[in-house]
């Protein structure tokens, strides 16, 4: 089996007096191959073969800011975006069974042939992620800072789903060296689009 995963980032940064953003487009690829034994030992102790070739190339774009309301409160937002196109194919050489002939009562199917077939499985798929996050970072005091805000994702693939995503961290510094952190975070993590599968032959 051979992975193989290559990106690129580019990030343009402003900071300002009062707001500071940076917007960061992406591209990435990745492809996962597998050749079976050419020996035929996977169809011999397994009963199949599969040649599989599987990857995804996804663009997108993730941007997030501060703004500097006061001297308590510092307000940070951002936006993500990604769109995904993965493809599957998948070439499996099985060995012929049937269920009719098998003399077990629970029907445990029996192979009919040593000479194996050939089934042919290709497919494809583009999805979307999208999510957007607005959080306050509030100083109670020198020493004690509240984080609080939420997130928001939308994932559009297989499957189409939101949430809303609270969350609210404590960030305490007892001493230069000591800093105490409390906190809370639901999180949104939809499956990846490169390992599921459109059908099941």
């Amino acid at each position: 089996q051979r992975e193989i995963t290559h990106y690129g980032v580019a990030a343009y940064q402003y900071a300002g007096d009062k707001l500071n953003f940076q917007i960061a487009p992406f591209i990435r690829y990745t492809q996962t191959r597998f050749t079976p034994d050419p020996n035929h030992g996977d169809i011999i102790f397994n009963g199949f073969a599969d040649a599989a070739k599987l990857s995804g190339l996804a663009t997108g774009v993730q941007a997030d800011a501060s703004y500097q309301l006061g001297s308590a409160h510092t307000l940070r937002f951002g936006v993500f975006v990604q769109n995904e196109h993965t493809k599957s194919n998948v070439v499996s050489n099985v060995l012929p069974v049937d269920c009719s002939i098998s003399a077990d009562p629970d029907c445990e199917p029996a192979q009919t042939s040593d000479v194996p077939i050939t089934i042919v499985d290709q497919s494809s798929k583009t999805g979307q992620l999208y999510g957007a996050y607005l959080q306050d970072e509030w100083k109670l005091t020198s020493k004690l800072t509240l984080n609080y805000g939420a997130r928001f994702d939308i994932v559009h693939a297989f499957t189409h789903e939101s949430q809303l995503s609270p969350r609210a961290n404590l960030v305490w510094q007892a001493t230069p060296l000591t800093t105490f952190h409390l906190g809370y975070a639901r999180t949104f993590t939809p499956p990846s689009q490169e390992l599921i599968s459109l059908r099941d032959v």
